[in-house]
């Protein structure tokens, strides 16, 4: 799940959860009583890997419905109103990408002049090398994807089949992939 679905599950949940508690009180909850509930049950879902990506957001809002004068419902309200970023040309879309890929992935995509990825002792599961000097010559002036992109990927099946299907999710770029050896090669190009 990528950032703004968990966002926007977190939400969704948290609210029924807080709807669903209304019938068992008679009257009015105060708004103190409506925190307490949603710290309670953000406290049961701030360590499900199911909110991985936001565990930092779901800690905050925590911290917020402690404090006394705030209305941890509204801003609950107020982030299930966001919206995920939306690009306006291809370099955009491109920079979502790669945020999405390394938010999801818990990597850093790396930009190198020299196509190949060295065979190195590396704490990330991930690597993804772009081969930058195609990045400068891939978009034109109007930052429209003019050309393919070249990537190298190190990563186990099930992080390849991850990464592939975040860049699915792009339906403005089309995506060739070709295992060789422990690397995957892909180019990334106009839909």
């Amino acid at each position: 799940m990528s950032y703004a679905v968990q966002i926007e599950a977190m939400t969704c949940h948290s609210l029924l959860h807080l709807e669903m508690q209304k019938p068992d009180t008679k009257g009015f909850l105060s708004t103190e009583k409506r925190n307490q509930i949603l710290v309670k049950y953000l406290k049961g879902i701030v360590k499900s890997p199911k909110y991985k990506l936001i565990k930092k957001e779901i800690k905050t809002l925590i911290l917020l419905g402690r404090k006394k004068g705030q209305d941890l419902e509204s801003r609950i309200v107020a982030l299930l109103v966001l919206e995920k970023p939306k690009g306006n040309n291809d370099l955009e879309h491109f920079y979502f990408l790669i945020k999405d890929i390394e938010r999801q992935l818990s990597t850093s995509v790396q930009y190198s002049p020299n196509f190949k990825l060295e065979k190195q002792e590396t704490k990330q599961s991930v690597e993804i090398l772009i081969h930058h000097a195609d990045l400068h010559n891939c978009f034109d002036d109007k930052m429209t994807l003019t050309d393919t992109l070249d990537w190298l990927v190190r990563a186990s099946a099930t992080k390849e089949a991850k990464l592939l299907n975040i860049i699915g999710t792009y339906k403005m770029f089309a995506v060739e992939h070709e295992r060789k050896e422990e690397l995957l090669r892909i180019k990334l190009k106009k839909a």
